[in-house]
């Protein structure tokens, strides 16, 4: 059959992609035999795709793709121990030495004899720290090599090496960013960003920055509310609500003045939550300079952007726990490993510990 549009009947389609499909034949082979073009039959096949995986498929792939990556990890460690030996065993073959002792297969090899008896300890070291990593990533999913390299005191060069050999990745889920079409076209508060204009806190209780997420639950939100320290970066007041109100951040600042001395300056976005007369007299009664980020400047508390990023990723599926309690205690104990487990990056350390040793710096001098 000439190459070109000259038509191919159905059944003739079929029977050829029948053949690729379930005997192996090549795409160039069958497309010569029949006398059609590759482009052709690689249409056909495209066409054939109805709809992408689903995610049942596309979880199995990922699995077998992790799996994949053990299994060559696991093949490069033995390999490397190997390939000495052939190295030696094929030199041996070259050289037409039967039974060659050690000292002879040195002498022709040029190298000391000791050598022969060394055998690579990096790829097993690699094994153990790949499997130390694993641990680690199921205490602190969201991990990366950065926060893995203080966590078990290793070079974080070293652990990204492994990682890759290894094709160990941490699980990070990003979820969509919610838009409050309430707060869109509103009149901007008089409340100035102090933190525009103060120097960077040297010290805990100079400024706490706000900020609320929302956390999709059995087809409804619940909504986090929590207060930071600048300096620590350690979460010092939090709430759970079952709407975005005024109550929500006013609980979170609650718990906050209870905890701690009130801080100096209190910074949040223009929300309406924030904005309530209710919360600034909350703050102002207290001693507290309530700042806000301008209008559509999300950048302007990007610390707790951060934290909300990292905090989800850590939380998991909500929708796991059955009941808003048993959310909540969940909520509340990977806030509590956050303060005093979690490593945060630019502390190097906990905040927790950071805080205990910045007071500890201020007593000794």
């Amino acid at each position: 059959m000439p190459k070109g549009k000259s038509k191919v009947s159905n059944e003739v389609r079929q029977q050829i992609l029948k053949r690729i499909k379930e005997e192996g034949v090549s795409v160039p082979q069958a497309a010569a035999e029949h006398g059609l073009s590759d482009k052709t039959i690689y249409g056909w096949i495209a066409k054939g795709v109805t709809a992408p995986p689903s995610i049942v498929e596309m979880s199995r792939l990922k699995r077998e793709n992790q799996t994949l990556h053990e299994i060559i990890g696991r093949l490069t460690v033995k390999l490397s121990l190997r390939k000495k030996r052939s190295l030696v065993e094929d030199h041996a073959s070259d050289m037409h030495l039967e039974n060659p002792t050690k000292t002879e297969l040195a002498n022709s090899l040029g190298v000391s004899r000791a050598s022969l008896y060394y055998e690579p300890t990096l790829p097993q070291k690699d094994w153990l720290l790949k499997i130390r990593i694993e641990q680690t990533l199921h205490d602190h999913p969201s991990y990366g090599h950065k926060r893995l390299a203080p966590a078990l005191n290793v070079n974080k060069k070293r652990i990204r090496r492994v990682m890759k050999l290894f094709g160990i990745k941490p699980y990070r889920r990003y979820g969509k960013r919610l838009t409050k079409k309430r707060d869109l076209g509103q009149i901007a508060a008089p409340y100035q960003n102090w933190l525009l204009l103060i120097p960077f806190p040297e010290h805990e209780g100079i400024v706490w920055v706000s900020d609320f997420t929302y956390i999709p639950f059995h087809g409804r939100f619940v909504y986090l509310a929590t207060i930071m320290d600048l300096f620590t970066r350690e979460v010092v007041g939090w709430a759970v609500w079952t709407a975005h109100s005024t109550q929500l951040v006013l609980l979170a600042l609650i718990d906050a003045l209870e905890k701690y001395p009130a801080a100096n300056y209190l910074h949040s976005d223009q929300g309406q939550e924030y904005k309530a007369q209710t919360y600034c007299r909350l703050a102002e009664g207290s001693g507290i300079t309530v700042s806000m980020s301008h209008k559509s400047s999300p950048w302007e508390n990007g610390y707790q952007e951060s934290f909300y990023g990292k905090f989800k990723v850590d939380l998991g599926d909500p929708d796991r726990f059955k009941t808003l309690g048993e959310l909540t205690a969940e909520i509340y104990f990977v806030i509590h490993t956050y303060n005093h487990t979690r490593i945060h990056t630019s502390l190097k350390m906990p905040p927790s510990a950071f805080a205990d040793r910045q007071r500890n710096h201020i007593l000794l001098n």
